[in-house]
């Protein structure tokens, strides 16, 4: 294995870290230690759009090798600078990260070829110092962005026209490292694991104790680590564009455009003073699981059991389910999937091949020891890729939280957290015992931001980003006709 990917992945995680204790609502980390030249204000970011849930879409956001000028009729610099302020004065951290989470798996299969246990998990060691922001003054870029055109000939410009799914973005603000930074990796292989294999350099893993594996990596001054973006409307025909301001706002190229338009107060469905026809539409929306996992509803109480095995093991096994969405997403893009068996069982982690049963399932057949994909989607397969889709959006910790409920906690956790989407408090004994009674349905409540007081579930002042994507994990996984 080349050492050059453990760099890759120990930046990624790091990053993705940072993200997630400082700004996960607001930010996004920088993919990689390669792309970090990518990352500066002004440069253009690509969103590509997935699945729309109630409130958030799921989407893949990567920067691109372009500055907006790049792609604009006058290409001439824009003239408002980025501000420099410090963020943070200090960002040390100890990050412990399963192997078999998002970023683990990556970098563990650099260190052992074995069968990693749950229990293994992996030390980041982080030590970004000072942050600061660089970050670009919004009135001046509206303005300067005003009397400025896309170059809607531009080859890179036609390419993202013809895939409605992905959006021009624009780096607004970037976190960096003044002073550089350093990662260290210590991986704590538990005595326990069944270590079936050697590693990498030459010599042995016993079981009767455990072995560390060390490395670190300097990170240069300057080194940005996360960024913030807006999304641009662009007028289709002009190439006139604006930054999208309202949140829940999203960019594309349109047949026209207006601040009006992005600018508009809108009234979030959440709250209680909603319109008589935004509380109809998100009831409708709150229904739509019933109708997406319905095939999922559907099985025989055997089949629903044994998928029910397979999904509730794959959410301890997170980089699986992330593989897993990707062949689904592929395949319902109507991208071509053929790949070697043996090819695939060295990238997937979990030894019982609960993946492959997954994918036979929704009509993937081995051919000639090879993955192909179904010649047409159904709904078992549509199911499934929701429920992917929305479970590779949470974090780990979560997806255990989801994994310990007990079953006949699930109706009275549904009615809260629909209710608490809507805005409402829930008082009713009858649905909040039980789940006082339950450390994990507490725990989930307080990651989703309810107040629980005096026997009272308040709904979170703001929703946060992940509650619609729980809302669907849960449902796939334990609702019943």
């Amino acid at each position: 294995m080349k050492p050059e990917l453990s760099v890759k992945s120990m930046f990624a995680a790091a990053s993705y870290q940072f993200v997630k204790s400082v700004g996960k609502n607001t930010l996004h980390a920088v993919p990689s230690i390669d792309e970090k030249d990518n990352v500066k204000p002004y440069q253009l970011v690509i969103k590509s759009k997935k699945r729309k849930f109630i409130f958030f879409e799921k989407a893949i956001f990567r920067p691109t090798e372009f500055l907006l000028t790049d792609v604009m009729m006058d290409t001439e610099p824009l003239k408002s600078k980025p501000a420099v302020s410090q963020l943070m004065s200090e960002y040390n951290r100890i990050s412990k990260i399963s192997l078999k989470g998002k970023f683990g798996a990556e970098i563990s299969k650099e260190i052992l070829d074995a069968e990693l246990e749950a229990s293994d998990t992996i030390s980041l060691n982080i030590k970004f110092g000072k942050v600061e922001k660089l970050e670009v003054k919004e009135p001046e870029l509206l303005q300067e962005l005003s009397n400025r055109r896309i170059n809607l000939d531009h080859t890179y410009i036609q390419q993202i026209r013809e895939d409605s799914s992905k959006v021009l973005c624009l780096i607004t603000g970037v976190a960096r490292l003044p002073n550089g930074g350093s990662i260290n990796r210590e991986t704590e292989v538990d005595a326990k694991a069944t270590l079936s294999a050697h590693l990498i350099k030459k010599g042995s893993v016993s079981t009767e104790g455990s072995r560390s594996n060390e490395r670190d990596i300097g990170l240069a001054p300057l080194t940005p680590v996360a960024y913030n973006i807006h999304e641009l409307n662009v007028d289709k025909h002009s190439g006139a564009m604006q930054l999208v301001l309202a949140k829940g706002s999203h960019g594309g190229f349109k047949d026209s455009i207006g601040y009006d338009e992005v600018d508009a107060t809108c009234v979030s469905p959440g709250l209680q003073d909603a319109g008589h026809q935004q509380r109809k539409q998100l009831e409708m929306d709150l229904n739509q699981p019933l109708n997406i996992f319905k095939p999922l509803y559907d099985l025989p109480l055997e089949t629903r059991s044994q998928l029910n095995e397979w999904l509730f093991y794959l959410l301890t096994v997170p980089r699986d389910m992330l593989l897993l969405s990707e062949l689904i997403d592929d395949a319902e893009q109507g991208r071509q999937v053929q790949v070697k068996i043996t090819e695939l069982k060295d990238k997937f982690l979990s030894t019982n091949e609960y993946w492959m049963k997954v994918l036979q399932f929704i009509g993937f057949t081995i051919q000639e020891n090879h993955l192909v994909a179904p010649p047409s989607v159904g709904d078992r397969f549509h199911a499934l890729g929701e429920f992917l889709d929305a479970a590779t959006m949470l974090e780990d910790e979560t997806l255990d939280l989801i994994r310990d409920i007990p079953s006949e906690n699930v109706k009275s956790l549904l009615t809260v957290i629909k209710e608490g989407i809507k805005g409402n408090s829930i008082n009713d004994v009858d649905v909040i015992q039980p789940l006082i009674d339950n450390n994990s349905c507490i725990k989930l409540l307080l990651e989703l931001q309810f107040r629980i007081q005096d026997n009272v579930f308040d709904p979170p002042l703001e929703l946060p980003y992940i509650i619609d994507e729980v809302y669907w994990v849960i449902f796939a996984l334990y609702w019943k006709n």
